[in-house]
């Protein structure tokens, strides 16, 4: 049974099976009824062929990491997650209605607070060329933003050594701390900011 866990938990079986949309949707329905917050899910052009594998389960795993951080710190009753495909590269947005947090001071503790997870998620984001943006603030709710690029870059590199990064642009909140936690370019066109 453990070497079971740990291979699904490698590799989950369900994206295989079904897809990142379904499977996001089977994962957000457990969620909800595990944690009694109220989980609404967006997928948009993924309807007419697989994404890479390797964006996929990125994709999938960053959920999961952001997902369990609103469970564990955020008191949230709402997390919407919204996926779209883009000609360019796929954008995706996990955002929730809880308590915030102080972006800056999270990440400057993050080795002795427990929020390792913040940089799990921008690692498995850059190593495909991609970069992940967060915004919270006290009683403001947090937005994870992840962008990730399909055109030639959507297996992983282990050499980027050479490459031009810049930080990601934030979206314009002035009421909001934020702060991009990972680099890498953007692609295609910039979504609208949620609307809360």
């Amino acid at each position: 049974d453990n070497l079971r866990r740990l291979a699904r938990g490698l590799h989950p079986s369900i994206l295989d099976d079904l897809g990142l949309g379904l499977a996001l949707a089977r994962y957000a329905t457990d969620y909800a009824k595990s944690h009694g917050i109220t989980v609404n899910l967006e997928a948009e052009g993924l309807d007419s062929s697989r994404l890479p594998p390797p964006v996929e389960i990125a994709l999938y795993r960053i959920v999961q990491e952001a997902l369990t951080n609103v469970a564990r710190h955020a008191a949230a009753k709402t997390v919407r997650i919204a996926l779209t495909r883009q000609p360019l590269g796929v954008h995706m947005v996990v955002e929730d209605d809880g308590c915030g947090f102080d972006v800056e001071t999270t990440l400057r503790t993050s080795n002795t607070s427990g929020h390792l997870g913040l940089y799990g998620m921008r690692e498995r984001a850059m190593l495909l060329g991609g970069s992940v943006t967060i915004e919270s603030g006290r009683g403001k709710g947090t937005t994870v933003s992840v962008r990730i690029p399909l055109e030639g870059k959507a297996s992983v590199r282990a050499d980027n050594e050479g490459r031009k990064r810049h930080i990601p642009k934030v979206l314009d909140r002035p009421e909001r701390v934020s702060r991009a936690i990972s680099h890498g370019g953007e692609f295609g066109r910039r979504p609208s900011p949620p609307v809360r």
